[in-house]
């Protein structure tokens, strides 16, 4: 509403002496309709360098903008303020598309209202994930839980109850401080979430080995917005020696 409110400043209103030119202005919104469309789905991830070129594209477009209003009107002038709105919500798109993934804040929301990542599927996944871990656990069994570190399967994990109970690290793989941690807690059943199944190796290699942490068993579902566009989740089994 702040941008709309903005570029509304710009234009002629109620001068009656100055036209707002229709057609040029019709034509400039069809294309930035089009262009916003595209840059919806734009999925690539920026190098910072990049976004502050986009940024700093954006920010001019609106300097100039700002600066021939206050100077003369005429069909170019409409243009440019049509460009202008054009250059800033299509920038913004891909900004905000283009952070990369941040876990359960991920990419794929932003991008969701131009693609569908059909979150009745993911829905469907993460039960089955469930029903696997409770086909595949005891009762009476302590879980801990593990995510990949950038959480872009925490919504998975999340199906279960987590917190300072179950939960002994946040990193990819265990130093002492986390294994020390994981005694404290002695889980028998380890669960671990992420979207490869090398970071699910590389974790599990770190484990203690007084443990005695049994080979891993695993199952994959398809989860789209992770990157990998599926979820891998194992467990292993823990015996603690005192």
């Amino acid at each position: 509403m702040a941008l709309v409110l903005t570029f509304s400043s710009l234009s002629p209103r109620s001068r009656e002496d100055k036209s707002s030119y229709p057609l040029a202005t019709s034509i400039g919104l069809s294309i930035a309709v089009i262009v916003s469309l595209w840059a919806g789905r734009f999925s690539d991830v920026l190098q910072f360098s990049r976004a502050v070129a986009i940024a700093l594209v954006v920010a001019l477009f609106i300097v100039a903008a700002s600066i021939m209003t206050r100077t003369f009107w005429n069909v170019a002038v409409s243009l440019l303020v049509t460009s202008a709105i054009s250059v800033t919500f299509v920038g913004s798109q891909v900004l905000q598309n283009g952070r990369g993934n941040l876990g359960i804040y991920g990419q794929y929301p932003f991008r969701s209202a131009f693609v569908d990542f059909n979150y009745r599927d993911q829905m469907h996944s993460k039960i089955a994930i469930q029903e696997w871990i409770l086909a595949t656990t005891e009762d009476d069994d302590r879980l801990g839980l593990w995510t990949d570190p950038e959480r872009l399967t925490a919504d998975v994990a999340a199906m279960q109850l987590w917190g300072g109970y179950n939960i002994f690290t946040t990193q990819a793989t265990l130093d002492r401080e986390s294994t020390e941690q994981l005694e404290k807690l002695r889980p028998t059943v380890i669960v671990m979430y992420a979207p490869t199944q090398v970071q699910i190796d590389d974790f599990f290699a770190t484990l203690p080995p007084w443990s005695l942490p049994t080979p891993l068993e695993c199952t994959s579902q398809p989860y789209l917005g992770i990157g990998s566009g599926e979820v891998n989740v194992c467990i292993t089994r823990l015996t603690w020696i005192n």
